[in-house]
């Protein structure tokens, strides 16, 4: 609560508490526990958004948001070690490899008035359909807060003493089963600005990915000169778990399956 007013204060102060000390403590969890490098490249979003269109017209409406979704889970099953976190011991540290892939979105609403910003666990999101995830997103932005379990989980959690945030954050790197159960294994977060670069995202997790703002560009391909849709992309791996070369290779599947949306493709021909 901020403090009582003096006619001689140059500033105010407030003490964390409730859901901003549990964001406080993710990030200082980021921080602390991850050794972050980030790679960037450009996503040519042309492909991508005429296999949208057609997924839209044959299956359902869905925005391309359910498709980053999936694209993330799938380059982090090509690469298993990227699905790894690491976690304390009471002597060093261990890496978990986690079994299912289980993707962080953070989600903006209003609540009573108020924007709040809260994940939804995407599980197992390299195997569901767009079509799923898709109806899970809208499930968590349009439903009634009291029906939005991940809202219910981050109100009751803001209800916890500093203590309690403490031996929240210290179970969530100790702890494998209790991470997962509150906590997807990869996550992502999308700009959706289109004046916006790329940026660099801060997550507890070994991978994150955060795809910038889309606008066209000028793009050189033999020689030619030509105007694409190009989305700038960044992706924070920790190096505590995943070398460079892996890295990349999780950065290349992500650029490789949005330019290349073969997967989309697969479920239209499942669907028809």
């Amino acid at each position: 609560m901020p403090q009582a007013a003096n006619a001689n204060a140059i500033a105010s102060s407030t003490t964390l508490s409730g859901l901003t000390a549990y964001a406080h403590g993710l990030k200082q969890r980021a921080q602390r526990h991850h050794c972050i490098g980030y790679g960037v490249f450009r996503v040519d979003v042309e492909p991508l958004a005429r296999a949208r269109r057609e997924y839209s017209r044959r299956v359902r409406p869905i925005t391309t948001l359910p498709i980053l979704v999936k694209a993330a889970a799938l380059a982090v099953a090509q690469v298993p070690q990227a699905n790894s976190i690491l976690f304390k011991r009471w002597f060093g540290h261990r890496v978990v490899r986690f079994r299912d892939v289980d993707v962080n979105v953070p989600i903006t609403r209003p609540v009573g008035g108020v924007p709040l910003t809260f994940l939804v666990i995407v599980r197992r999101a390299d195997r569901k359909t767009l079509s799923e995830i898709q109806g899970e997103l809208e499930h968590a932005l349009k439903s009634p807060p009291e029906e939005v379990p991940e809202i219910g989980r981050i109100a009751k959690a803001g209800r916890l003493p500093r203590l309690g945030w403490r031996i929240y954050h210290w179970l969530m790197t100790r702890s494998p089963t209790f991470y997962v159960r509150n906590g997807g294994t990869c996550g992502l977060t999308v700009m959706n600005e289109p004046w916006g670069d790329q940026f660099f995202p801060i997550g507890p997790t070994t991978c994150v990915f955060s795809v910038g703002g889309t606008r066209e560009e000028a793009v050189v391909r033999s020689g030619t000169i030509s105007v694409q849709r190009m989305a700038h992309v960044c992706l924070g791996a920790d190096n505590y778990v995943l070398t460079g070369p892996q890295a990349a290779a999780v950065a290349r599947a992500f650029q490789t399956l949005l330019q290349e949306p073969h997967f989309i493709e697969e479920e239209l021909v499942e669907s028809a």
